[in-house]
């Protein structure tokens, strides 16, 4: 996406959501990769407070982060033991 903004062929709000692995894991590997996402993008959207922490540490401006909580309501979902039949994989 950051391509094709730099090209002018992306145009409109460039919003990105932060769920976990990307920044914990990535931001290791490629820290010039975020610097540069967080002068192009509009948004941020962690979903949780931890990660916004971190993306603001790494340099995310404080105005384009707003936490999105986008978990599941789990009251929906009953709990029950493993089997191993559940946990066989084909």
């Amino acid at each position: 996406m950051l391509v094709l903004r730099r090209l002018e062929m992306c145009h409109g709000a460039l919003v990105t959501s932060i769920r976990g692995h990307d920044v914990t894991q990535n931001s290791k590997q490629s820290p010039g990769y975020y610097a540069e996402l967080f002068r192009a993008g509009d948004l941020f959207l962690p979903v949780s407070r931890s990660l916004q922490d971190r993306v603001l540490a790494m340099g995310c401006p404080t105005e384009k982060v707003v936490v999105h909580h986008s978990g599941i309501d789990i009251d929906q979902f009953q709990w029950r033991a493993r089997t191993r039949a559940l946990t066989k994989r084909p």
